[in-house]
């Protein structure tokens, strides 16, 4: 085991930002970029003017649209240092998992785990995250989302394996479970405090040798990777360790370990739960539209009643609540229970074993009432391997910290691969439609291919909030290579303006002039900071201007955020010039994230839905569309003669911006793509 471990990766140790010295140096850049964007005025305003003023309309045009680009990129950077301030606030109270247990206020929830042909591995690491979840009594169900009848051996396999996995997670579960049943009932027999105190010891010690021996399987299974590793260590030999540790207190009779019904009510959480599977592509009516939001609101609206199952003369099954199947021969009866709070987890995420517990707490506490969504922003699974993955495993890591710093502001966004809602919300956004002639209820927004920040939208707009806990408990895997991470990212970007108007809608409603100002601050920035940043960047290294719009004071409003971003950077651990790799892996989605805003465009003409896109996650290579290969060739030969033409126009200042920026897209191209592969996905060769 020590072997594999040696490449084992920390998760990012936020006791580093909760120190006076951060906040002063975040202060400082906030200040500096604040003031080198008042210089920028000083000095270019006039210019402007006296364009305007002469008649000199064409110039005075670009140099406005110019002026207005470099403000959208000024704010994004704001918002940024802004958000890292206040996460460093929030940092001032640390959330250590105490030893003692904790509160034994045992809450009931369901975890829905959306799957669509994920491989073995990825589904069982997940699932297992989620059995381990401390103190809350939990239904598992895994919701299948392949096609249920392939036709190709690799699909069938994957589905036949899915379909297993909640089978053989209860077969391993279940001694554990009868053995704490029968350790429990035999301390009932005992009388003398320290023989009971012996057994619940000798119960923790089998405990963790059972997490540990399950650690050294997954070490061993032959598949060596940072999520095996992470998922060994995180999940299975800290509940190891924990397990020995308590083992050693109540062996010793120390009082800090609590009650005994607590220490029961411990072991008995991580081994006891529900388990099942559902395919809504196997009922006729069920949702079939092909996106994550339809998988969820199929069991959603499930839950709470008993079903019956019937087949129809044409072979299809169909659900009915029970008592309304009108004479049809009834195949199967099931109930499905509901419960207070539902988590939503995405099958590539692992969840660390007190999330549940941490959250549900939270949402019990008297002054969250309305608070809808809990969630921890996620973080990318340490150590990865390849550049890529880790560059944006990068960029992930930091979109935590401006997450958390949205909460402050009351500006918090659902973000979809982990979360945990309260019931009674998703009920209260919910409504009917009709599908194939079937009446069908909806809970989670499917309108655009963001789900969660849509659904958010129509929380906000029925009072309810949303809330970040201020941990990190979730991690996801990130996308391989450029193919997945191609699709992702573009799925991310499509969907943001479509929102827009709701979002200015919810903010006009909002009362205090100063709250909504300071709401819209951040909100606004989620939405449209895609389509501001790309398209900005891309037109201000495009476009020919004048040295009119030249200024010493614009670079400088760039170097607060870059030099806060490299630092964070170095704090999660990332190597001190990955801050230029991540500007690189930028500039190469450019076109994938322009793509994802044309998409918006096109629904919002078209009024047709756009295609959900998932995220491959496989571990083949997913080939580059030969469309973005072509688009980010272009973009660099455009900016090569940009600088041509800067240098032999006499503005050598924006002929060396484009250069550069052309020269950093090359070397982006050469190491996340490959130059290999970009002809081969350019032309499409074969293997």
């Amino acid at each position: 085991m020590s072997d594999n471990l040696k490449f084992f990766h920390l998760p990012i140790d936020e006791s580093q930002w909760h120190s006076a010295r951060e906040w002063r140096i975040t202060l400082c850049c906030v200040f500096g970029t604040l003031i080198f964007g008042v210089f920028t005025l000083i000095d270019q305003l006039p210019i402007l003017f006296e364009e305007c003023a002469q008649g000199d309309w064409s110039d005075g045009i670009g140099h406005f649209f110019y002026l207005l680009i470099t403000a959208l990129l000024i704010y994004g950077g704001v918002v940024y240092q802004f958000t890292r301030a206040f996460y460093i606030r929030r940092r001032s109270k640390t959330f250590k998992q105490p030893l003692e247990a904790t509160s034994r206020n045992i809450t009931d929830l369901t975890v829905l785990v959306p799957s669509f042909k994920e491989e073995y591995n990825t589904i069982y690491q997940t699932l297992m995250s989620a059995v381990f979840q401390e103190f809350v009594t939990k239904r598992l169900v895994l919701l299948i989302d392949n096609p249920p009848n392939p036709a190709d051996p690799e699909e069938l396999k994957l589905l036949q394996l899915a379909r297993g996995i909640p089978t053989e997670i209860r077969d391993l579960l279940n001694p554990m479970a009868d053995y704490i049943q029968t350790q429990e009932q035999h301390i009932s027999r005992l009388s003398s405090a320290d023989d009971k105190s012996r057994l619940i010891a000798e119960t923790f010690e089998a405990c963790g040798n059972w997490f540990a021996d399950q650690a050294a399987q997954t070490l061993n299974n032959g598949q060596d990777s940072h999520t095996n590793r992470f998922f060994a260590m995180e999940v299975l030999l800290s509940r190891a360790y924990t397990c020995w540790e308590y083992a050693v207190k109540w062996e010793e009779g120390d009082q800090e370990v609590g009650p005994m019904a607590s220490a029961w009510d411990l072991l008995h959480s991580w081994f006891e739960a529900e388990i099942s599977s559902f395919e809504r592509k196997t009922f006729e009516n069920c949702t079939h539209a092909s996106n994550k939001a339809s998988n969820l609101n199929s069991y959603l609206g499930l839950m709470g009643n008993r079903w019956s199952v019937t087949r129809m003369n044409s072979g299809e099954r169909q659900l009915h609540m029970d008592g309304s199947c009108d004479g049809n021969q009834v195949v199967e009866e099931f109930d499905v229970p509901d419960s207070p709070f539902v988590i939503t987890l995405d099958a590539d995420s692992l969840l660390l074993p007190y999330y549940a517990k941490r959250l549900t707490d939270d949402l019990n506490r008297p002054d969250f009432e309305r608070v809808a969504v809990i969630q921890t922003p996620y973080s990318s699974i340490p150590g990865a391997e390849g550049l890529l993955e880790r560059i944006a495993s990068a960029t992930t890591d930091v979109q935590y910290i401006i997450h958390q710093g949205f909460t402050t502001w009351n500006a918090t966004y659902w973000v979809g691969a982990n979360a945990l809602m309260r019931k009674e919300a998703l009920e209260n956004i919910a409504y009917s439609f009709e599908e194939r002639g079937f009446k069908m209820k909806r809970y989670v927004q499917d309108r655009t291919v963001i789900e969660d920040t849509e659904s958010t939208i129509d929380l906000l707009q029925r009072k309810w909030t949303l809330w970040n806990h201020p941990a990190r408990l979730a991690y996801s895997a990130t996308p391989s290579d450029f193919g997945s991470l191609l699709i992702q990212r573009r799925r991310w970007a499509n969907g943001g303006l479509l929102i827009l108007p709701r979002a200015l809608s919810y903010l006009r409603g909002k009362s205090g002039f100063i709250q909504r100002l300071k709401e819209g601050f951040m909100r606004l920035h989620y939405l449209v900071s895609i389509t501001g940043v790309n398209v900005g960047l891309l037109l201000l290294l495009s476009l020919p201007l004048t040295d009119s719009v030249g200024s010493f004071w614009l670079p400088m409003t760039a170097v607060p955020y870059f030099y806060l971003y490299g630092r964070d950077l170095r704090l999660m651990r990332y190597a001190r010039n990955d801050v230029f790799r991540v500007y690189a892996l930028n500039l190469l989605l450019i076109p994938v994230n322009i793509g994802g805003v044309l998409k918006s465009l096109q629904q919002a003409l078209t009024r047709k839905k756009i295609p959900f896109s998932r995220t491959p996650k496989v571990t083949n290579r997913t080939p580059v569309l030969p469309s973005y290969i072509l688009a980010t060739l272009l973009i660099i030969v455009q900016w090569i003669f940009g600088a041509y033409w800067g240098f032999n126009n006499g503005y050598p200042s924006q002929g060396f911006f484009a250069a550069v920026n052309a020269i950093i897209l090359g070397y982006a191209v050469f190491i996340f793509i490959g130059a290999k592969d970009t002809v081969k996905d350019l032309f499409r060769f074969n293997d």
